[in-house]
């Protein structure tokens, strides 16, 4: 039995230079090969042959002076992140606070969709939205990834993929260079043999990834016999362009969907001329607040009082993110005068996640059954996917967040003075201003406090 670990999806939003904020998430997929032996002789049983074609070109230049690649990827990511986040929300129940990364597992999948064939490819391409266009695919991922890097005083998100290697056991040479020319893999080699070396390279990685803010990933046991670990890491910290003002949080009431009182909590204040409305198609209140420089904000999404969450969630799922911005700069420039009271409480929500069921629900099944699952562009030998895990952890305080939620449909009639009070569980996103790209995604049942 080979054992293949894949470790897709380490998103980290770490401590900004002022406390008190961090946040931490992590993804990963464990993968089994079958083998058998025959007459003395190892006897490899392969999947289907029907490997993706794009596996036969190893490198697409990018031509940056075309938009369309970067638009060709980014609308399938926009759907999945809705669709994740919904299906995460239904698996979890009503009273669990979560968050994911779309990003992180959208990426991840769109590596292994790589080196799927078949029905596998197909599945996993139409849960991520993508049509099938090897160019526009790996060019629009190129510049999707440049557009993200940002590195300020205030602003720092960084996204990186490690591919290791087994000394002894190769994968397909073709999937190695697409990983490393068109999805800025770094191939790593080491000896699985020897798993403590092994995890101490995989460690010194993933310590240098998240400015040493995860210092131990993986640990020797995890390394026994795998063929190869693929890694994604994403490192943000954000500042907000207004901060809160700590003099001025103080302790006020939760509420469960129902209108039944929780308990406590830190409740921060501000008041500014905020992005925000009423949507009636979508019964829930939105807010942006922005990050330091305006290329990044939480969007918050607050149902009407005493209405359930999931079907907001699910409603958000038919109304594009365009068209909820389209209708909130609209309702802005109506009333941009007149500021926003905003109440939303400090919290710490920690998710821990088996996502096999959710991506199962989202229609990728083949690859995680041993009969069906076709990675032949990876290996020779026989994979699936057996466990995609995904851990996060997130604060929320008045210097800033990670975090944050969105979409749209017809505004109701504004109140004044305007008040977006979060005493209620509520939906968040962090989100790529221009591209409405979502980074992170959560909601809150009843916060603890950061």
């Amino acid at each position: 039995m080979f054992k293949i670990i894949y470790e897709i999806g380490l998103n980290i939003c770490a401590r900004f230079t002022f406390p008190p904020f961090f946040s931490f998430l992590r993804t990963f997929v464990v993968v089994n090969g079958t083998a058998y032996s025959f007459s003395g002789n190892l006897l490899i049983l392969l999947g289907m042959i029907s490997l993706l074609t794009t596996a036969q070109d190893p490198h697409v230049s990018v031509d940056s002076s075309n938009p369309d690649p970067i638009l060709f990827v980014t609308r399938g990511l926009k759907k999945f992140a809705l669709d994740l986040l919904s299906e995460t929300s239904i698996q979890g129940g009503p009273n669990l606070n979560l968050v994911v990364s779309p990003y992180s597992v959208w990426a991840l999948l769109v590596l292994i969709m790589e080196g799927a064939g078949g029905e596998t490819a197909n599945q996993i391409r139409a849960a991520i939205n993508i049509k099938q266009n090897t160019k526009m695919q790996r060019q629009g991922y190129l510049m999707l990834e440049d557009k993200l890097q940002t590195n300020t005083s205030s602003i720092e998100l960084h996204s990186v993929n490690a591919l290791f290697t087994d000394l002894n056991r190769p994968i397909d040479p073709n999937y190695r260079n697409i990983a490393m020319n068109n999805y800025h893999c770094n191939v790593i080699p080491v000896n699985f043999g020897k798993p403590v070396a092994s995890a101490e390279s995989v460690n010194k990685w993933v310590s240098r990834a998240t400015h040493q803010h995860i210092l131990e990933l993986v640990l020797p046991d995890d390394l026994k016999n795998p063929d190869l670990l693929l890694a994604n890491a994403i490192f943000f910290r954000g500042q907000w362009k207004i901060p809160f003002n700590k003099n001025v949080t103080f302790l006020d009431k939760f509420y469960d969907e129902e209108g039944v009182e929780l308990g406590k909590v830190q409740m921060m204040f501000h008041n500014g001329p905020f992005l925000h409305g009423f949507l009636n198609d979508i019964d829930a209140h939105f807010l942006e607040l922005p990050y330091e420089g305006d290329k990044f904000c939480m969007l918050l999404v607050l149902p009407r009082e005493k209405a359930p969450l999931l079907p907001v969630l699910k409603k958000l799922k038919s109304t594009p993110l365009d068209e909820v911005y389209m209708k909130l700069k609209k309702e802005y420039e109506e009333f941009m005068e007149d500021g926003v009271n905003v109440f939303l409480p400090r919290l710490s929500v920690t998710s821990d996640f088996v996502l096999n069921e959710v991506l199962q629900q989202l229609g990728i099944v083949d690859v995680f059954e041993e009969e069906h699952a076709n990675l032949s562009g990876i290996s020779s030998r026989r994979l699936y996917l057996s466990k995609l895990i995904h851990k996060a952890q997130i604060q929320i305080t008045e210097e800033g967040t990670i975090a944050s939620a969105a979409t749209a449909a017809s505004f109701g009639e504004r109140t004044f003075p305007a008040q977006f009070i979060a005493n209620r569980p509520f939906a968040y996103f962090i989100i790529q201003k221009e591209l409405k790209i979502v980074l992170f995604a959560g909601k809150v049942a009843f916060p603890t406090s950061a």
